[in-house]
């Protein structure tokens, strides 16, 4: 794990059961808070992430391969626009899109995979009707899980007919 240049802190696998034991962020967060844009604590075991409050310019953050099961303890990060969260245990999706959409309103890439609320290896169905709703919530979004939504059309139209019937 080491500081690297441009805000950048990177602290992955290092047994983190929370944020209070990086050292990693626990020095950014005193001397250049301001200017941290991206975060990687991937392969963790992170549950917690309220600490993450001292970084508002946040745009990127990587916690892949954690302990995440809802997004209830992350604080508001308007700048955010990369959340890649693949490998963590989040379940509920409409708890999940209502603190996405209330914390990061600038969110443009957000990567869910191997979450028990995906369905991406269920059904083709069920994944573009996972994909549509998760699109209405957060119209600005531009990826899901590495892909854009030009395949999505059809699906976003009919579940936005049910959300607005």
């Amino acid at each position: 794990a080491k500081m690297q240049g441009g805000g950048k802190i990177v602290d992955r696998k290092s047994d983190l059961r929370n944020l209070g034991d990086s050292q990693e962020l626990k020095s950014a967060a005193e001397t250049k808070a301001q200017s941290i844009v991206e975060v990687d604590l991937s392969h963790n075991q992170i549950d917690n992430l309220e600490a993450l409050d001292v970084f508002p310019n946040l745009k990127s953050l990587i916690l892949d391969h954690n302990n995440i099961t809802n997004m209830n303890s992350f604080p508001t990060l308007n700048r955010l626009e990369t959340l890649s969260l693949s490998y963590n245990g989040i379940r509920i999706l409409d708890n999940f899109l209502v603190n996405v959409c209330t914390k990061f309103p600038g969110l443009k890439n957000l990567n869910l995979m191997k979450n028990p609320m995906n369905p991406m290896f269920d059904s083709e169905e069920k994944y573009a009707e996972f994909r549509a709703t998760i699109k209405i919530w957060l119209p600005q979004l531009q990826t899901l899980d590495g892909t854009d939504f030009s395949q999505n059309q059809d699906a976003i139209k009919s579940k936005q007919r049910e959300v607005e019937a």
